[in-house]
């Protein structure tokens, strides 16, 4: 059955999966992904729905391979798909990465771009991890400036700022946004998301420009900005000009220090992070926090500073 559908017997094929007897979640997996591979949509939808009235239960890779057909241009098709997938999303005993990824984007494709992003949370909520493949989803369809920050920290966070793909998303988002356009005027807020792009593509040369220009306004001289600088410069291997940046703020948060710390870490300074931390705590009235000892203990790790991470 599977050899046929590879060579597009679509309709032989069927009538082999009629033929046999006893078929279990294998079986159906194979005639449904092969209708779906073969442009047979309706025909996918319809098997899986006698999949479940029949009491066969699905797994992962059925339910994902029916959700993504759910981000077909055929929106009222996929308004009902989504529908279903909903009630057997709630009755489904695991979930994965790969399944919540499929509804996500099911959801995305049909223009439920709040649902998406209840997904999303409820992905975090349950301790899964977000993949680039959620991100790009997430990000195609976001155009609120408040959710397109929150999305894109999320994505540094999760170590993807190198990715193309995230990049290209988000800058795709934040342009639908219009937060580039914003940018010709800037704020605290524009400059702020430019410098986070600046670090994700580690372009040194526009970070230079965003400095000059906070420089020269005065009113932008804010916490926020100075710590967005100093993640770039870390970025772009410039360790010099992090410090320079930290040591001409007039105000510190925790922000601050952890920004140093893991700009010292990211450089190999495991005791130059080990010494901002100690000034931390002696000279600053600023609290470590979970990012605090995050970073300090990967310097310690990086520069094989056992002792110290030990006291830590």
């Amino acid at each position: 059955m599977s050899a046929c559908m590879k060579l597009g017997e679509v309709d032989y094929a069927c009538e082999a999966f009629d033929e046999i007897p006893d078929r279990n979640v294998a079986v159906w997996n194979a005639v449904i992904t092969g209708c779906a591979d073969n442009g047979h949509e309706e025909i996918a939808f319809a098997k899986f729905r006698e999949m479940h009235e029949l009491g066969v239960k699905h797994d992962n890779y059925s339910f994902a391979c029916v959700l993504s057909l759910c981000s077909l241009e055929l929106l009222e098709f996929g308004s009902e798909c989504v529908g279903d997938a909903y009630k057997v999303f709630d009755d489904a005993e695991v979930r994965d990465e790969i399944t919540i990824n499929a509804m996500i984007d099911g959801l995305v494709g049909i223009s439920r771009d709040e649902e998406a992003l209840l997904m999303f949370r409820e992905m975090q909520r349950s301790g899964l991890s977000p993949t680039k493949l959620t991100f790009v989803s997430l990000m195609s369809s976001c155009s609120f400036e408040r959710n397109a920050a929150q999305l894109h920290v999320q994505a540094i966070k999760r170590g993807l700022e190198s990715c193309t793909a995230v990049i290209n998303a988000a800058i795709t988002m934040y342009s639908r946004c219009g937060i580039l356009e914003a940018a010709k005027t800037p704020n605290a807020y524009t400059l702020s998301i430019a410098l986070a792009m600046c670090a994700t593509l580690c372009s040194l040369g526009h970070a230079k420009q965003i400095h000059c220009y906070i420089i020269r306004n005065a009113s932008l001289s804010e916490a926020s900005l100075s710590n967005g600088l100093i993640t770039v410069y870390s970025k772009c291997g410039v360790l010099d000009s992090c410090l320079r940046v930290f040591n001409k703020m007039p105000e510190r948060d925790t922000v601050s220090w952890n920004a140093l710390i893991s700009a010292f870490a990211q450089h190999g300074k495991g005791k130059e992070a080990v010494n901002c931390f100690e000034a931390m705590r002696k000279e600053s009235k600023c609290k470590p926090d979970l990012a605090t000892f995050t970073a300090l203990l990967s310097a310690c790790s990086h520069s094989g500073l056992v002792n110290d991470g030990a006291h830590i």
